[in-house]
């Protein structure tokens, strides 16, 4: 993969209908469907009216020329339609197709435009939607009442939101819908997904919230073994607890029963780069981009693993891009800045960073990333008040500060810091271990009596067999 090529992000989705209709063509990912919208993987792009009706003829009409008379017919009925207006409504599609597709518009002079695929892929190829495909996740999340769909949907953005508070509430609101709905099998998978997310974000004190999820999991599995999710959703709980070999046999089996889910290659990308593979990860992550263009945690995971790649360049591009579709994004913001400190650190980045601080950002790498921002940037007094305050923070979640304390030259707490996470036995501290930023504790020779005892240092459980899904 050349990660020179990763593609940018889509457009936020629009509020149309959530399950695609009957598509009439499929193209690069893309579904021209009868109820006229255009989707991406099952998700409806977010284009006005005019452009919509003009990417959805395009699509139907691919590979010939659309000509000018059907753009006035389909796109402009019952209207005048200029050349000067038909050329602005191809420039202002452009945009957005070269944020989630490989696909062009090209002019055709005196005759019109049509669609034209690039021959080289900017990933590995995914699998063919065919009419009638949908997104099993979330048709599965659909089947049951009303009131409780919108508690377990409600639950799912708290998770996403990846805050301390967030992770906590969205816990109880699960727990309360088992309860609740004990039939209502999405619940708790959607827990499951909570709880691994607690320990992978660094706030679990010990193994119990794994294998509490993985009790959970296992429940569902005997009640409905065929639940759109559930091996991906056990094969991370596993590496979140440092189970690798056994989490290698579910994502296999991931891969064979929903390689359409994004949540299928993002947790292979996790597991990939926790066990130090980051080439086969950035296949994983970007093929989960490809299936989600919408996912914070997605980019932000490929950009992190895109620094062992390129010296971090991809890295910054993708940040960027990913800063310019959610400039609002606190996370987003955050990240682009660590990003760039990594890459070009810079005297003028400090003070971006200490107004991001003055915000109070709640997310659980806030704290380390802006440590890291300004460690990197020499602003060593500002990242030192940071570390100090992170002493409060669990094992877990300290192990964020390791790319700061190398950079503050603070070898001591740094194997501190890294020995009480090891003791916990789960995390994320297998993938923190394997970030570029940390290649100096690899080095160092104070570090070198953890590499043995490190989780995932020396797994290969996946194999050749990935390759051949």
């Amino acid at each position: 993969m050349n990660p020179a090529r990763i593609q940018a992000l889509a457009a936020p989705p629009t509020a149309a209908p959530p399950i695609a209709a009957p598509p009439i063509v499929a193209l690069a990912g893309l579904l021209a469907c009868a109820d006229g919208f255009v989707y991406l993987h099952g998700s409806p792009l977010a284009l006005p009216p005019k452009e919509q009706a003009a990417l959805h003829l395009l699509i139907s009409e691919w590979p010939k020329v659309v000509s000018k008379e059907r753009f006035a017919q389909q796109v402009w009925p019952g209207q005048d339609m200029s050349d000067e207006s038909l050329a602005r409504c191809m420039a202002q599609l452009r945009k957005p197709l070269s944020r989630c597709t490989r696909l062009r518009i090209q002019s055709v002079y005196q005759r019109g435009y049509r669609l034209v695929v690039p021959q080289e892929a900017a990933l590995p190829a995914l699998p063919t939607l065919v009419p009638g495909a949908v997104h099993a996740r979330l048709l599965h999340d659909a089947l049951a009442q009303p009131a409780h769909v919108a508690v377990l949907t409600h639950a799912r953005q708290l998770v996403q939101q990846r805050t301390p508070a967030s992770l906590q509430h969205a816990e109880q609101l699960l727990t309360e819908l088992i309860a609740q709905a004990p039939g209502y099998l999405a619940a708790p998978l959607a827990l499951a997904e909570c709880l691994a997310c607690q320990i992978s974000s660094g706030l679990a004190l010990d193994c119990t919230p794994a294998l509490r999820g993985l009790a959970l999991l296992d429940q569902v599995r005997q009640a409905a073994p065929d639940t759109p999710g559930l091996d991906a959703e056990t094969a991370h709980l596993l590496d979140c607890c440092w189970r690798f070999d056994e989490a290698a046999l579910w994502h296999r089996q991931a891969l064979r029963h929903a390689p359409d889910d994004s949540a299928t290659h993002y947790y292979l990308g996790w597991h990939l780069l926790a066990t130090g593979r980051p080439q086969d990860a950035a296949q994983a992550l970007g093929a989960a981009l490809r299936l989600n263009p919408f996912s914070v945690s997605v980019t932000l995971l490929l950009a992190r693993t895109l620094t062992w790649l390129d010296d971090g360049q991809q890295t910054l591009v993708l940040a960027r891009r990913l800063h310019d579709t959610m400039p609002d994004n606190l996370h987003v913001q955050v990240y682009r800045l660590a990003c760039e400190a990594f890459v070009q650190p810079q005297p003028e980045l400090i003070e971006k960073a200490r107004a991001l601080l003055s915000s109070q950002p709640s997310w659980v790498y806030a704290g380390s990333s802006l440590a890291y921002t300004l460690a990197r940037c020499g602003a060593t007094q500002d990242a030192i008040r940071l570390v100090t305050a992170a002493k409060e923070h669990p094992p877990g979640r300290r192990i964020n500060y390791l790319g700061t304390l190398l950079e503050l030259r603070q070898q001591k707490l740094a194997r501190q810091w890294l020995q009480d996470a090891l003791q916990v036995g789960c995390g994320q501290l297998p993938l923190v271990w394997h970030l570029r930023e940390n290649m100096l504790a690899h080095e160092h020779p104070e570090f070198q009596t953890f590499h043995p005892l490190l989780p995932g240092c020396s797994v290969d459980a996946l194999g050749d067999e990935r390759s051949q899904e």
